[in-house]
């Protein structure tokens, strides 16, 4: 097993992942917490700068792009599944990965 923890800021690069990663089995799991539980955990690190959490909050899983009639659009990266770990356990999310994992790997639906 392979674990690669890296935060993807756009869709290129998570298309480039995929790419270098082609040969194994992956499944991109993205992580999420609400603002509020984000802001609460970046003031109990001293090794971070006040208010960045919140400046990349809106651009770590999402970008804008302009449609063909010029308006902006959200796109998200293609991730395979999403946990949130607001209101869940370090075990509840490892769990909701694992069955995930499982379901794939039975249907031999990896990339």
């Amino acid at each position: 097993w392979l674990f690669l923890l890296t935060c993807m800021h756009s869709r290129m690069q998570v298309d480039r992942w995929r790419a270098v990663l082609s040969p194994f089995h992956c499944l991109f799991v993205e992580v999420r917490c609400s603002l509020e539980v984000l802001e609460e955990r970046e003031s109990r690190r001293p090794d971070r700068m006040p208010r960045h959490a919140r400046g990349q909050f809106y651009t770590v899983h999402e970008q804008t792009l302009k449609d063909s009639g010029g308006s902006l659009v959200r796109v998200l990266p293609p991730y395979d599944v999403t946990v949130d770990t607001s209101a869940t356990t370090p075990t509840e999310v490892a769990d909701r990965i694992l069955a995930e994992v499982k379901k794939r790997w039975s249907r031999g639906q990896f990339y």
